[in-house]
């Protein structure tokens, strides 16, 4: 079991709330739905909206139309997210939420299939994500926050389960079907350890997963991208992936 820094943990989840603010990326020719999605998860008439932000953000707006919530509102779902208005929130999961529609609306567009966006998220995730090796230079301690979406899409820093999970979190706000895998893996040095990865389900058919195995470290920090792990039949996964059972986050 992994230990976790749980004070550490408390400290980082309470900064990200405080410093919640998000750039609206809806650029032409990005997915309308997830653009719809980036509005609505702000809540019915703005609920977590924070209108007074954005007001004191936009001095033109501020200047037409003060703290009126309900104007500013009209005006961001209307405007705002179309001219890349920075959007902010105190609510952590809305922020969460807010970054990832910003991340499928920078790697997408209308018409993808399935698996190619199934596959863009894949991608995002492992070029924008390093692992967190402190889990083997600390004696097996790691902080909760790189255990879960939040380390990949806030931080950029995760283990396994963080990369499973935000692979599960973006699929579910591209509508796909995702679900995270629990069990064991073999790496490349023959050493079998809990790991956790994903299927995702295609064209009637689960493929499996595996964006930690794809995000391999190298010496110089440079990022790499592999697909070795990317939408592959279940039998392949197996080589040397052990599901022990599978649960759906979102």
């Amino acid at each position: 079991m992994k230990k976790i820094k749980g004070i550490v943990a408390v400290f980082l989840s309470v900064m990200f709330v405080l410093s919640a603010s998000v750039t609206g990326l809806a650029e032409n020719g990005s997915d309308t739905r997830f653009v719809e999605g980036r509005i609505a998860v702000l809540g019915k008439n703005g609920k977590y909206f924070d209108h007074v932000a954005y007001a004191n953000t936009n001095p033109d707006l501020l200047a037409l139309y003060g703290y009126d919530k309900a104007a500013l509102w009209n005006h961001y779902v209307t405007c705002g997210v179309y001219e890349n208005r920075v959007v902010y929130t105190q609510n952590i999961d809305v922020a969460v939420a807010l970054v990832g529609y910003d991340m499928l609306l920078d790697v997408t567009k209308p018409g993808m299939s399935d698996a190619e966006v199934a596959r863009a998220i894949h991608d995002v995730i492992v070029q924008s994500t390093r692992y967190d090796m402190s889990y083997y230079t600390d004696n097996g301690y790691v902080y909760d926050i790189f255990t879960r979406k939040e380390g990949v899409i806030m931080m950029g820093t995760a283990v396994c389960s963080g990369y499973a999970d935000a692979y599960s979190f973006l699929c579910s706000l591209a509508g796909l079907k995702c679900e995270t895998v629990i069990g064991t893996a073999t790496d490349m040095y023959g050493r079998a350890g809990g790991h956790e990865w994903n299927r995702v389900m295609i064209d009637g058919q689960w493929l499996y997963v595996d964006c930690t195995y794809d995000d391999p470290q190298t010496n110089d920090g440079s990022q790499i991208c592999l697909h070795d792990y990317c939408l592959i039949p279940e039998a392949a996964m197996n080589v040397n992936h052990a599901a022990g059972r599978t649960r759906k986050p979102y």
